[in-house]
């Protein structure tokens, strides 16, 4: 499960118990948050795209092992 930002539970919190203990420092707590300014998002470099000379290809297979008490109905017929 993700949590929520804790601006968010913050707020809830405030919305919810507007008179409660912990309200005016909640409250605070938020105006002081809304006046601090975003941070810019960093750009990372672009990736080059370089030729390693590596090729990954592959698949998946499955089967089932039915042990010795499975056999071949030919076998079976044979065996009388």
């Amino acid at each position: 499960m993700v949590k929520p930002p804790k601006h968010v539970l913050n707020r809830f919190y405030v919305k919810t118990y507007p008179k409660g203990e912990g309200a005016a420092r909640v409250s605070e707590r938020l105006a002081a948050l809304a006046s601090v300014p975003a941070a810019a998002p960093v750009a990372r470099p672009a990736r080059k795209e370089e030729d390693t000379g590596w090729q990954i290809s592959g698949g998946f297979g499955q089967t089932r092992y039915y042990g010795i008490q499975a056999r071949c109905w030919i076998h079976d017929r044979n065996r009388d």
